[in-house]
């Protein structure tokens, strides 16, 4: 006895049956197997591709095959119909991409270009008032706030996944800050009650902004040491029970 042949499973082998057969080929090769068992769903492989432009990854079926490239079984469960699958990250030259971008170094520009007009202009007497120092960081912040955008474009690499949450939290908080930081000085002088002569550098306000800003660094470095800001795989289903992993 060799093996056994069932309907379900088709012939299967004694180990080590093979070894005294002679097959009535011309190069006494193995046949092919003509009896194939019925497809179950592990016999199933599906094949994910590369994120395309429009943000969708193409998932195929097909029956798995052995080493001679034959099918490894044949009928039983149906192979599913080819469909797309959304990516998990916007490609650089998706519209969603693109527009990320535009917008990005569009707006950087911008507020670089405020920053510098500043500084050219930062003794006319309507910038001196505006308290210049603040508003070149504001501007400044702002562009790299619109920058931050680009960021969120592409694969999700570990250093994407640190530079996201540092590169905007610290710029808005900055942007932000600047505003609250010119209300504040104008508190300090007007909300002086006995009248007496105040002055509050821009040091001085920065100095106190630090100490408020600090709290977000701090947010920010606990998250990078204890749950690390970086790349994790996340496995996927397609229809339900094929599995695929992503970035």
């Amino acid at each position: 006895a060799i093996g056994n042949w069932d309907k379900g499973t088709g012939m299967v082998f004694n180990e080590g049956s093979f070894d005294d057969i002679v097959y009535p080929t011309a190069d006494n090769s193995k046949p092919v197997n003509k009896v194939l068992p019925l497809c179950q769903p592990e016999n199933i492989e599906v094949t994910v591709g590369a994120c395309t432009s429009d943000s969708k990854r193409a998932a195929s079926f097909k029956v798995m095959v052995d080493d001679d490239g034959d099918a490894v079984c044949q009928d039983g469960v149906d192979v599913p119909a080819n469909i797309d699958v959304d990516c998990e990250y916007s490609p650089s030259d998706s519209s969603a991409g693109f527009l990320a971008y535009i917008l990005g170094f569009v707006g950087f520009g911008v507020g670089i270009s405020w920053a510098v007009w500043t500084f050219l202009n930062f003794n006319n007497k309507v910038i001196k008032v505006a308290q210049p120092a603040f508003c070149i960081v504001f501007a400044a912040s702002a562009g790299f706030v619109s920058l931050s955008n680009i960021f969120f474009v592409g694969e999700n690499t570990s250093a994407m996944c640190m530079l996201r949450p540092f590169v905007f939290n610290i710029m808005f908080d900055l942007m932000f800050g600047s505003l609250f930081m010119k209300t504040f000085r104008v508190y300090k002088i007007f909300g002086n009650k006995s009248l007496s002569k105040v002055k509050v550098s821009s040091m001085d306000v920065i100095k106190t902004y630090s100490a408020v800003m600090s709290v977000d660094v701090a947010l920010l470095v606990i998250w990078l040491v204890t749950e690390g800001m970086e790349q994790v795989k996340v496995k996927n289903t397609v229809q339900g029970y094929w599995e695929y992993e992503t970035e």
